[in-house]
């Protein structure tokens, strides 16, 4: 490892979803190419040895304390053909409360499904995007809120921070959602 610390030279600590630490080099990501659609909150890419057990979906803090949500990208190598990991680093700007439906039961009354009640919260990474308002144009009433990534598997019908998750998607070892 003292061969590729010199090349990996910040330290990191794995904080969610694993522990220990680890030498890294990071990357800024160039935002003004790509669709319009991509998440644009601030984003890095994270350089590792190969051998490095880091996955998507972990956690990790800098010595600066900025906490990133890891999301696998590729393994990759140097010019002179020295092979790493990188990974895309999403920053985690909040603690959000994650709220979830505890699972339904059959009423023996009626025999019809019963709505269960909510969980107690759980605090998780997240990134957090408002967005522009979105209206329904017939109803004109506003239906999304913002977009949010988490390490944390979340589901539609979750509520984080009060807002309900209308859409979801599974990505590189995060989630990513739709709030409305």
């Amino acid at each position: 490892m003292r061969s590729t610390r010199s090349k990996f030279d910040i330290q990191f600590d794995v904080i969610d979803k694993g522990s220990g630490s680890f030498f890294g080099a990071l990357e800024d990501i160039n935002l003004s190419s790509g669709s319009t659609l991509e998440w644009a909150a601030p984003r890095r890419i994270l350089k590792v040895p190969v051998d490095l057990p880091l996955k998507g979906g972990m956690v990790v803090q800098s010595p600066q304390g900025m906490k990133y949500m890891v999301a696998w990208y590729s393994p990759s190598e140097t010019s002179q053909g020295d092979p790493f990991r990188a990974f895309k680093l999403y920053q985690a700007t909040v603690v959000a409360s994650l709220k979830r439906r505890s699972q339904g039961t059959i009423d023996p009354r009626t025999n019809l499904p019963k709505e269960g009640g909510m969980g107690d919260p759980i605090d998780i990474y997240a990134s957090y995007e408002p967005l522009q308002e979105a209206f329904d144009r017939e109803l004109r009433i506003p239906n999304e809120k913002g977009r949010l990534i988490t390490n944390e598997p979340i589901f539609r019908g979750d509520i984080i921070n009060g807002e309900t998750v209308i859409e979801v998607h599974e990505f590189q070892g995060l989630w990513g959602a739709v709030l409305g």
